[in-house]
């Protein structure tokens, strides 16, 4: 008798929506399994027991969803090191003036670091990282690149 057990293969079909709240609506009224959602649609169904929350795609858990571990922590040996995380930022336009960058910047961590801000976070099951305009363009050029492979090698196109 063999004692090592490998996971059963799993299919997933892709279902496009036109948004994230035309999706959830499926998902709780039981037309889909299951999906990827970004947190703040899905936090108030999570929280009042309509959706079960499986795990957090991030490195660490979120304050909103303590109790949801990351997908590191599932236990899922196919998924070991996946890690994706939404992120918003400000850009502004080639060319504008390093003075004006920086002292945006500034005033952004400024805000970022507030006790209101961080409250307001924690709401929409966000967390920030904290960082200036050269950690954030280093974090578009990785995003991009990881994306465009795993792009291609699904062999998804523009139809």
């Amino acid at each position: 008798m063999n004692s090592s057990r490998s996971a059963p293969a799993t299919k997933i079909n892709h279902i496009p929506y036109k948004g994230t709240n035309p999706a959830l609506t499926d998902l709780t009224g039981g037309q889909v399994q299951m999906m990827f959602s970004v947190i703040p649609p899905a936090l108030a169904l999570v929280k009042g027991g309509r959706l079960r929350a499986i795990a957090v795609t991030g490195a660490k858990r979120l304050p909103s969803l303590p109790d949801v571990p990351t997908v590191a922590e599932s236990g899922l040996r196919e998924l070991a090191g996946f890690e994706s995380t939404l992120t918003y930022g400000i850009l502004a336009p080639r060319g504008t003036p390093d003075a004006f960058v920086k002292e945006l910047s500034a005033q952004m961590l400024k805000v970022a670091g507030t006790t209101e801000f961080q409250s307001r976070l924690d709401v929409e099951g966000a967390v920030p990282l904290l960082g200036g305009p050269t950690e954030y363009a280093a974090l578009i050029v990785k995003e991009s690149a990881l994306w465009a492979d795993i792009v291609k090698a699904s062999g998804a196109s523009v139809d």
